[in-house]
């Protein structure tokens, strides 16, 4: 049987940065590709096709994220469930992926002003940290019997995962309709490395909490 090793840091946040760069540019192709086939003003129908078209990218963005992170957790933990890990993630980031991009969906297919730029920063904050409350009460089950304190991850992620959405929201607003394509899709993969390192250094500086053992000592 192959010995464990011990967690690494700057493995893991490489592990996040490669999978938020994948993630969030295959989601940005899904974007231009539905903006593209089903431009504006848009009928019911297709407006349902677009959103689908967006949602399975946002699932792509899922497992990438859930098997790289799990390539490497199950290098780090003995009784890791690599499969549980990825289906959790998929399912969850698709989910969250889908609530922050129906909205826009449906504003473009109403023509509808784009909001604040504030806005769009207080919304990707919030929708980051419901969705790393949900996805970490989620990943916090696989963990769940495999490190001494496994629902630790839920607040892990939260802080976590609060401002890498808020980076994607941002980068997700910058390109503007008449930006060739090359372009717009560079700037995504430069959110998701950014949002990605973000990502993995916070929740990776916060794992040694999840092994901690607390004694305490009575004098």
């Amino acid at each position: 049987m192959r010995e464990h090793e011990r967690f690494a840091p700057m493995r893991w946040t490489m592990l996040c940065a490669g999978a938020q760069t994948v993630g969030v540019t295959v989601a940005a192709s899904a974007g231009l590709l539905a903006d593209s086939v089903f431009p504006a003003p848009r009928t019911s129908d297709a407006t349902a096709l677009a959103i689908l078209v967006v949602v399975v990218g946002g699932l792509v963005e899922g497992v990438a994220l859930g098997t790289l992170q799990a390539s490497g957790l199950r290098r780090w933990l003995p009784a890791f469930n690599p499969r549980s890990w990825i289906l959790i993630t998929t399912l969850v980031a698709g989910l969250g992926w889908a609530s922050a991009t129906v909205p826009t969906q449906l504003a473009q297919a109403e023509r509808l002003a784009e909001p604040p730029r504030g806005i769009v920063i207080i919304g990707g904050l919030a929708i980051g940290a419901l969705m790393g409350s949900v996805l970490g009460a989620a990943q916090a089950t696989v963990l769940h019997g495999v490190v001494p304190h496994p629902w630790r991850w839920i607040w892990i992620s939260t802080v976590a995962w609060t401002p890498a959405v808020g980076i994607i929201f941002v980068g997700a607003a910058l390109p503007r309709v008449d930006w060739p394509v090359p372009l717009t899709l560079g700037v995504a993969a430069l959110t998701g490395v950014s949002a990605g390192v973000v990502l993995g250094a916070v929740s990776g500086g916060f794992w040694p909490l999840l092994e901690e053992h607390v004694h305490r000592t009575l004098s």
